[in-house]
């Protein structure tokens, strides 16, 4: 079973799970390579796909999995951290 990585992205940054992270937490996290990227079709449009400074406390606060925001919410601000993009 795939771990959720977007669940606990506190994960990314635990110095003790680096080498778990890197390995399956690659978009999570934010450790896929260039090469990488352009070998795969992207889901949806990297135009549509949000970063927001907040996403880190979002999430944590359960807003990938919330049914309150539509998916086009979620993938407009915190794409990239819920695993949208």
């Amino acid at each position: 079973m795939a771990p959720n990585c977007a669940l606990d992205i506190s994960i990314c940054r635990n110095i003790l799970l680096q080498d778990f992270v890197k390995e399956n937490c690659k978009r999570t996290c934010g450790y896929c390579s260039q090469t990488s990227a352009a070998t795969v079709k992207p889901m949806f449009s990297a135009t549509l796909c949000g970063s927001d400074p907040n996403c880190v406390n979002w999430v944590m606060n359960g807003f990938c999995n919330s049914i309150f925001y539509t998916q086009e919410q979620k993938r407009q601000y915190c794409g990239t951290y819920c695993g949208l993009c």
